[in-house]
């Protein structure tokens, strides 16, 4: 069966503990190049996606996606200052104050205002937990549905194909039926032709079937001034060019009798 090489499958769940999307596209590639997409969090089941997929397909470039959240989940995260930037914020209102002589002082909550201040840092994934062994059943849910679109899309190109072939040798054996008719109808003309030939000639039964018979043999038929022999009469000896050879011997032979010794 023909499998195509583009594809595409997904898969989603919604839970109180967990809010997953995955998606796996495939796009034609003579080996398998396998690019897998996920949050920090998620980091820790890359492996065994990667197996899963490489289980499933030999080639093709393929693309899996994971997004995921965990709602209800105790995740241990965690937020943190990036303190190079909130320092650099502090620098830059302390320099325009003391510029433009302007009052206060820099608060906390003028800080949490810059977006990048703070950042929420995602504890990886336990191996072991409920919502770690569903978004590995979204994956393999999802390259269900990609092998199926695979399957279907082969099955149209093969049906394609058996179609193109089908009419491939329908057109084969019309060609070859007028080919058969087109040589027998030539034959047919070529003995026409050679039974008016001989009729004018006036050529005798056994004749015309001898050159009827010359297979692979153009025949060699007589010139219009031919005889019953098929020669024409200079060849048979008669007309002026045949009785003055047959005169000149002759002549020859009084002149030589005529001719005596010198007295």
């Amino acid at each position: 069966m023909i499998r195509s090489m583009t594809g595409y499958g997904s898969a989603a769940a919604e839970s109180p503990a967990l809010r997953a999307t995955v998606t796996v596209r495939s796009l034609n590639h003579r080996f398998l190049e396998l690019i897998v997409h996920l949050s920090r969090r998620l980091l820790p089941l890359e492996r065994e996606i990667k197996d899963l997929v490489q289980s499933c397909l030999s080639r093709g470039r393929v693309e899996v996606s994971v997004q995921a959240s965990f709602p209800a989940a105790e995740t241990g995260d965690v937020v943190v200052a990036s303190r190079p930037l909130v320092a650099s914020f502090v620098r830059t209102l302390r320099d325009m104050q003391n510029e433009f002589g302007l009052d206060g002082n820099v608060a906390v909550s003028d800080l949490v205002r810059f977006p990048g201040a703070l950042e929420r840092v995602e504890m990886p994934l336990s191996g072991e937990s409920e919502p770690h062994r569903e978004v590995v059943r979204l994956v393999a849910q999802a390259l269900e549905g990609l092998a199926e679109m695979r399957r279907a899309e082969g099955g149209r190109v093969e049906a394609d194909l058996l179609k193109s072939l089908a009419a491939i040798e329908r057109g084969a054996e019309r060609l070859q039926g007028l080919s058969e008719a087109s040589r027998e109808a030539r034959r047919q003309g070529l003995e026409e032709r050679l039974r008016v030939i001989c009729g004018e000639l006036g050529l005798d039964g056994p004749r015309a079937a001898a050159l009827r018979g010359a297979r692979g043999q153009a025949p060699r038929l007589p010139g219009p001034g031919a005889g019953a022999g098929g020669q024409h009469p200079r060849e048979q000896g008669g007309g002026r060019g045949g009785r003055a050879r047959d005169r000149q011997p002759q002549g020859r032979s009084r002149e030589a009798a005529g001719a005596g010794p010198e007295r």
